[in-house]
Parts: C-alpha cells; sequence; structure tokens
C-alpha cells in the first residue's frame, strides 16, 4: 500500500475504501504501537551512513535498494 500510495493516490484512496472497520481497527493499532519507534536524530544520521555507504559501492539507489528487491521478490512470487 505504500508503494501504491506514492504511485497513485487515486487507486490508494479506492482500495483503501474497501478495508473491513475490523481491518482498519488492525492498522490503528499497528501505527500506534510503531510510534514509539520513530526515527530520531541519531537513526537519521546512522541511515545516511549507510545509504552513502552503498551509493559507494555500486548501488546508486542507496538504502532505497532494499525497497526494490522488496519489489521484485513480490512480482516474482506472482
Amino acid at each position: 500500500m505504500n508503494e501504491l500510495s506514492n504511485n497513485s493516490v487515486e487507486k490508494f484512496t479506492e482500495l483503501r475504501g474497501k478495508y473491513s472497520n475490523k481491518m482498519n481497527s488492525d492498522i490503528a493499532f499497528e501505527q500506534k504501537y510503531w510510534e514509539k519507534y520513530q526515527e530520531n536524530f541519531l537513526d537519521k544520521v546512522l541511515n545516511e551512513i549507510n545509504n552513502n555507504y552503498l551509493k559507494g559501492n555500486n548501488q546508486p539507489q542507496g538504502v532505497k535498494t532494499y525497497g526494490l528487491v522488496v519489489d521484485l521478490l513480490l512480482a516474482y512470487y506472482r
């Protein structure tokens, strides 16, 4: 859904509107859980270091490469 929202807000909104009340409740619970792990200053610095390391090692997309690999795995699975 994150990838869909980045590429087509209309399709994301359409699909999101089909969620059941239970699904919406589960999503709200999960979001509340992860709020305590929001990125802090040190996380941002470490992420930037990792991003630069990956770019320096022939991964032009940096940390975004991880998401691209997941997309490829999902496409292969389908």
